[in-house]
């Protein structure tokens, strides 16, 4: 049973076998309204800005993109909607503008626009250098190690909401990579990630409460490992990798589609 009253919701927890007590965080003495819409327009910025490149001409790709990203926010947007009303995790008004669209700040709207948009940029980036897919081979094995960690995570916090839907969705991803589908750009999403993870500290780091009083985004600490890097938790990783690798993977059937015809 979850209840709310003055910012305190409380459930049972059947691992735990007690009633959970959550204090959604108040920090009165900081007021900075446009801090998360801030850091998406900073996010936004070099991306589109490069956009016109010549050399990654991210601009023509824009069609597969804004294709492909209808597809993720359902997915996206059904989750983090539902994580909200439930207390997995929620948004410090302190940080934000106030406008709300089915209960999710219109800034976590942009999120999930602006992020991918600059994420699959990096990934483009990584497909100009990488002019030969030498990471192809690597795809599958980097693939295989990623689906085994996410199993293990899986088993261990197969009580934490966030933890099992997380672990739960990214793990049917990855499988059906690994033994249903041939897909030549693995290795390169891998490779991309990696330089994503910076931006994603920077921007996760500051929305979790790293650099600044209090947090944007809070989590139910009885939903989470409560393991985190800096106030990060581990699964946002893997979030992000998710929301990314499902995004990449109808980004590049539409393109393949294209080039086909």
């Amino acid at each position: 049973m979850l209840r709310y009253a003055v910012g305190t919701f409380s459930f049972f927890h059947p691992k735990k076998k007690r009633l959970i007590i959550y204090q959604t965080p108040n920090y009165n003495n900081q007021n900075v309204p446009y801090l998360y819409l801030l850091l998406n327009l900073f996010t936004l910025s070099y991306p589109l800005f490069m956009s016109w490149d010549k050399r990654i001409n991210y601009q023509k790709k824009w069609k597969y993109f804004f294709r492909a990203l209808p597809i993720m926010m359902v997915v996206m947007i059904i989750w983090d909607i539902a994580f909200t009303r439930i207390g997995v995790w929620g948004f410090n008004e302190n940080y934000t503008l106030g406008w709300y669209v089915v209960g999710l700040p219109i800034e976590e709207w942009m999120f999930f626009v602006v992020v991918p948009f600059s994420c699959v940029f990096i990934y483009e980036v990584v497909v100009y250098f990488d002019t030969r897919n030498k990471y192809e081979k690597l795809g599958k094995a980097i693939n295989l190690v990623v689906l085994v960690v996410v199993l293990f995570l899986l088993y261990i916090g197969i009580h934490q909401m966030y933890t099992i839907v997380a672990m739960g969705f990214l793990s049917v991803l990855l499988l059906f990579h690994q033994f249903m589908y041939n897909a030549k750009y693995l290795g390169r999403f891998y490779i991309s990630f990696l330089f994503v993870l910076l931006p994603f500290v920077v921007m996760n780091g500051v929305l979790t409460g790293s650099f600044i009083q209090g947090e944007v985004v809070w989590y139910n600490d009885v939903d989470i490992f409560n393991f985190r890097f800096f106030t990060i938790p581990v699964e946002d990783v893997f979030y992000c990798m998710f929301m990314l690798l499902f995004l990449i993977t109808f980004y590049e059937l539409f393109k393949k589609k294209e080039y086909e015809n």
